[in-house]
């Protein structure tokens, strides 16, 4: 699926809901960009992601919602998540894996600024600069959260903490999609997705009994062109 109309995965909905509930969700774009990621796929075009950075991600309070509007007005079971409070969790809030793969899916196209741009909204350090973001946030801001609300007035308010499976996700964003090391069985690939400002990076990566010291830099040709 990769329009901006939804179409869920359940047995209950295997249909087009756009006339019902509006634009989905942050989901199905992301995952067929990574899935199918390249030029010649319909998800590579600029305008079929509009939905997701213009709707979805919420640069006003910083989060990056699952779905909107939530399901609460519509006859539509998707299941379980519209038992939660809509705005919050999978039934409108961020939820913290879907965000990710939403930055993955953008560093997999090539768009540097958005991948990066999402990294920084989920980044629970970026949401305890003052007292004010703090008493917003109102979790811990040195551990990934499952979820941020998306409903007032608890908008910015982190749910679940110290979640292993956002926090492994977003290890993969890091290491993976973003500063490009990708270890298959025993080849390392490095094609790194980095910010317009950056020279390079280094790393020190340790596989099995080895340590190696990796310089990542970036270089321009003649054209002015990034390799």
């Amino acid at each position: 699926m990769v329009s901006g109309t939804f179409v869920l995965s359940s047995t209950t909905a295997r249909r087009s809901v756009h006339h019902a509930i509006g634009n989905a969700g942050s989901i199905p774009l992301p995952k067929a960009g990574l899935s199918y990621p390249g030029p010649a796929v319909l998800c590579a075009r600029a305008w079929q992601w509009r939905p997701l950075t213009s709707t979805f991600v919420r640069r006003d309070v910083q989060l990056v919602q699952l779905l909107d509007p939530p399901f609460d007005k519509s006859d539509l079971n998707p299941g379980y998540i519209k038992g939660y409070v809509p705005g919050v969790r999978e039934n409108g809030g961020q939820y913290t894996h879907g965000a990710i793969w939403a930055a993955m899916a953008f560093a997999a196209l090539g768009d540097s600024r958005r991948a990066w741009e999402l990294l920084a909204m989920i980044n629970p350090v970026n949401h305890g600069k003052s007292a004010e973001m703090i008493g917003t946030y109102k979790v811990e801001p040195y551990v990934v959260a499952a979820d941020v609300y998306a409903v007032s007035p608890h908008t910015g308010r982190g749910g679940w903490t110290w979640y292993t499976g956002s926090a492994a996700w977003m290890y993969r964003l890091i290491v993976e999609s973003l500063l490009g090391l990708k270890l298959e069985v025993d080849r390392l690939h490095v094609a790194p997705c980095l910010p317009a400002d950056w020279w390079g990076f280094t790393v020190h990566y340790r596989y099995r009994e080895t340590l190696y010291h990796i310089n990542v830099k970036v270089c321009k040709d003649r054209q002015g062109r990034v390799a």
